[in-house]
């Protein structure tokens, strides 16, 4: 997968030069806060073996090509686990529903390209960025880690938050998400029994060499 297209973002796996000015800037920013470790102060070098190590990581940009932010993420628990963490790394693009629709195509990924069973954020709760994305994509707060974080001289709280797959498919039911819609499915299937029709062949011949192809 090297991209995906939303409404107001598209998403897509950064270059090199990208990763030396902007991946490194910005897991050094206190943005970074927001969903994942925290500040990381990375060369650009270690920066893209960040990147390598993920299973997956996506620049998010606007649709006039500006990037925004990166999300990355990992499989993480029992199979069909992913643990997922972004970084607004433009946080006034970042809000008004570009970040949350840039996590929600990631979602959307992992839960409908590959199988996933249970996505999972750690997310620090002291500002409206974080909130928007979190409403918009539709976790749920799990568990509480009390002082995780260490903001403006203070102490902050994170929260565990994780979306199961069944929810997932009841959140995303008639939004039109599918990779591909129903419809065009069914009209799959219907040409492919029309071509069978017209040529039909017997399986267990073909299977045992008694037919030719």
């Amino acid at each position: 997968m090297n991209a995906i297209s939303g409404e107001l973002v598209d998403l897509s796996v950064p270059d090199e030069e990208e990763v030396a000015d902007l991946l490194s800037p910005w897991f050094c920013a206190v943005e970074s806060l927001r969903s994942s470790r925290g500040p990381r102060f990375l060369t650009p070098r270690e920066a893209e073996r960040v990147l390598a190590a993920s299973a997956g990581g996506l620049v998010a940009r606007t649709k006039d090509g500006t990037p925004t932010g990166v999300i990355l993420w990992n499989a993480r628990g029992a199979t069909g686990g992913y643990t997922v963490e972004y970084i607004a790394g433009d946080r006034d693009t970042w809000k008004g529903g570009h970040g949350s629709e840039a996590v929600s195509l990631v979602v959307d990924h992992l839960f409908g390209a590959l199988a996933a069973h249970r996505v999972q954020m750690l997310t620090g709760l002291f500002d409206t960025v974080q909130v928007e994305v979190l409403e918009g994509v539709g976790f749920r707060i799990e568990g509480l880690l009390r002082d995780y974080f260490f903001l403006d001289g203070a102490h902050e709280d994170a929260a565990v938050c994780a979306l199961l797959r069944d929810e997932y498919l009841a959140s995303r039911s008639g939004d039109g998400t599918s990779m591909i819609p129903p419809r065009e499915k069914a009209k799959a299937r219907e040409s492919m029994a029309a071509y069978l029709r017209r040529h039909p062949f017997d399986l267990i011949d073909r299977l045992s060499g008694r037919t030719d192809p």
